[in-house]
């Protein structure tokens, strides 16, 4: 059987204000952020049940490493 990819898992991304960036989506988005982002929840071809992550990481993070870049996707 083949594995693929069905979905992005995740979308991160530093921010000089994590907090700050996560209330503004929230009040001019709509999305129901909690303390780690946003969980957007769907369903792949199959009909079994996935999520993608949105999370903004405070500007200094050393979670993304041995990577410098600003933001990191997941697959």
């Amino acid at each position: 059987m083949k594995t693929r990819v069905t979905g992005i898992g995740g979308i991160f991304f530093k921010t000089k204000d994590s907090k700050a960036t996560k209330a503004w989506y929230g009040k001019h988005l709509g999305l129901p952020v909690d303390d780690y982002g946003c969980t957007f929840w769907w369903k792949d071809e199959a009909g079994k049940k996935a999520s993608t992550q949105w999370s903004p990481f405070k500007e200094h993070t050393t979670y993304f490493e041995p990577s410098k870049q600003p933001f990191m996707v997941n697959f």
